[in-house]
């Protein structure tokens, strides 16, 4: 989602607090920015992306250190994440160029990047909306993982995938599917 106006980067922020609202404890928008990390994860990318589209570099450069000094997380200013981000545990995430629709869940220690070949241009993943990224899972090179698809935990993915697909293994395989 673009962040190119001031109400585009306050849309998105009330977007995801809702969403976070929606889980166990009903916290008030004060409780949410102080008390969850995840939340807070979401804001300082939604800022580092609103600097990024105003052409404020070191202001965004000072967000995605922010990520990495308070979270060990990294979500690059160039990722394109839509409303709905989820972030169940903000640890060891790091989010490259990717495209990532809305309503995606994303849990600790997953990477999403380029596959870092080095005879071919970086490319990075399009996740499509709905999916969710469980544990210690890499998605990597220039495929698309389709809507509501879940990744499992420890899951390399290197290839497409299609809407409703469950993936895991390494590499990953499609294990059934979403839509029953």
């Amino acid at each position: 989602m673009n962040c190119e106006k001031l109400t585009d980067l306050w849309n998105c922020v009330v977007d995801d607090h809702c969403y976070y609202c929606k889980g166990a404890g009903k916290l008030s928008v004060i409780g949410t920015v102080l008390i969850n990390p995840s939340f807070q994860l979401c804001i300082l990318y939604r800022v580092c992306r609103y600097m990024h589209e105003k052409k404020w570099s070191i202001g965004a450069s000072i967000f995605e250190y922010l990520q990495v000094v308070l979270f060990n997380c990294r979500i690059s200013r160039f990722a394109q994440i839509g409303f709905d981000f989820r972030i169940a545990h903000p640890v060891g995430i790091v989010i490259g160029k990717a495209r990532i629709g809305n309503r995606v869940s994303i849990w600790q220690n997953v990477t999403i990047g380029a596959s870092g070949k080095s005879d071919a241009p970086a490319s990075y993943p399009t996740i499509q909306d709905g999916v969710k990224i469980y544990a210690g899972s890499v998605v990597v090179g220039d495929i698309t993982v389709g809507e509501n698809s879940i990744v499992g935990a420890l899951t390399l993915v290197n290839k497409n995938f299609m809407a409703g697909s469950k993936v895991g293994g390494v590499p990953a395989r499609e294990l059934g599917n979403t839509q029953v």
